[in-house]
């Protein structure tokens, strides 16, 4: 399941995400940081579905940012989405935080599967801003909206309620001068092969 917040401030994108992923029983998986960062533009990568395809998204959009320009990048996946043929991959959200040369901050997101009135496989302009994860109050900063997403069940493919966002919390920021993570908050009791449970 997991959780993710962008938005764009300033003259930064913060990107706040879980650390936790699932099993298809609702254990967890595995404990690690679902950010993708390029070491050559100002990008960073996140999602929330299928963890392997996240990955191999994620390794795409990292190589075309070998380029050194973020809307050469962006303007390269746009392209490159739209020659792909519809495709019955598990529902998963791909989210790219940037900061564009044209345009500053920027947040975008692709869709393996439409939803809520976005198409599949297209580069999703979000305005600034990206929530993924369960349905949770959105006032207050990062943190805050990732601890209340723990607390809250959402349910899975198969409709069953469960707790999915755990392991711990990093905040991403992403400026011209690169990508920075951090991690804020750590949840101990998380562990492989459980699931997870939050405290009262």
């Amino acid at each position: 399941m997991s959780a993710y917040l962008a938005i764009a401030e300033g003259d930064s994108v913060a990107l706040w995400t879980d650390g936790a992923t699932l099993a298809d029983d609702g254990t967890v998986a595995e404990i690690r940081s679902k950010v993708w960062a390029s070491k050559h533009v100002p990008l960073a990568v996140t999602g929330r579905g299928n963890v392997a395809l996240i990955a191999g998204l994620a390794g795409g959009i990292l190589a075309m940012a070998e380029c050194g320009s973020v809307d050469r990048t962006l303007a390269g996946l746009a392209d490159s989405l739209a020659k792909q043929a519809a495709t019955d991959a598990p529902f998963t959200e791909i989210v790219v935080a940037a900061i564009s040369e044209t345009r500053g901050p920027v947040v975008f997101m692709v869709l393996t599967q439409a939803a809520n009135g976005f198409p599949a496989l297209s580069l999703i302009d979000c305005e600034g801003a990206a929530y993924g994860g369960p349905p949770v109050d959105l006032a207050g900063d990062g943190l805050a909206i990732l601890q209340a997403a723990r607390i809250t069940q959402a349910a899975d493919r198969d409709g069953r309620l469960q707790y999915g966002v755990g392991g711990f919390i990093e905040k991403t920021a992403i400026t011209a001068d690169g990508v920075t993570t951090r991690r804020l908050h750590t949840w101990q009791e998380d562990e492989v092969g459980q699931n997870i449970r939050p405290a009262d």
